[in-house]
């Protein structure tokens, strides 16, 4: 295909309002010009998840297409929506955004826990306790670089060493002996 029709498809991608239409595009100069999408993704600028994520809008429901254009949903709870490959896994969440009136950060942590069987229970662990398990693990080695990161489905120390194996291997026993 030429560089020119690429380019014309791209002007015509970027000037799409239409979430739906854009997706379209998107695969119809695939399918009909043999357009890789990574190709696709370096002309206009953007990465290949980016024309993933429109791509998947595709195979949402027309039912929870009609809602987005009814304006009932926004574009960002279609795009969280279309993580998930079962079209009735889909309705049955889209009947529950628009019954409890989720945001999207809610329906992202009920699409989270269905793609990952995870349940976000208790709240974060308290700064001062995080500081806490810096302060002993500085007293170990003070060069060290760490961090306490915690997030909804897991949690995790990053003890970071710069040096030689003759300075990390002295941490690493030092931490072994504790």
């Amino acid at each position: 295909m030429e560089s020119s029709t690429i380019s014309e498809y791209a002007t015509l991608i970027q000037n799409e309002g239409d979430p739906i239409k854009k997706a379209q595009l998107f695969k119809n100069l695939h399918d009909e010009h043999d357009v890789p999408y990574g190709l696709l993704a370096k002309e206009l600028e953007v990465s290949p998840a980016y024309i993933s994520n429109y791509l998947r809008l595709l195979r949402l429901p027309s039912l929870v297409l009609d809602g987005y254009y009814a304006e009932s949903i926004s574009l960002t709870h279609l795009f969280i929506l279309s993580r998930i490959k079962d079209g009735d896994g889909v309705i049955s969440l889209y009947e529950q955004v628009l019954a409890h009136e989720m945001s999207a950060l809610d329906l992202e942590e009920a699409v989270r826990n269905i793609l990952y069987a995870t349940v976000s229970e208790g709240d974060p662990i308290a700064t001062p306790i995080k500081a806490a398990i810096v302060r002993k693990f500085k007293a170990l080695l003070p060069d060290a670089d760490i961090k306490v990161i915690q997030t909804r489905v897991k949690s995790k120390v990053v003890i970071e060493v710069k040096g030689n194996r003759l300075k990390t291997n002295e941490f690493l026993r030092k931490l072994s002996e504790e």
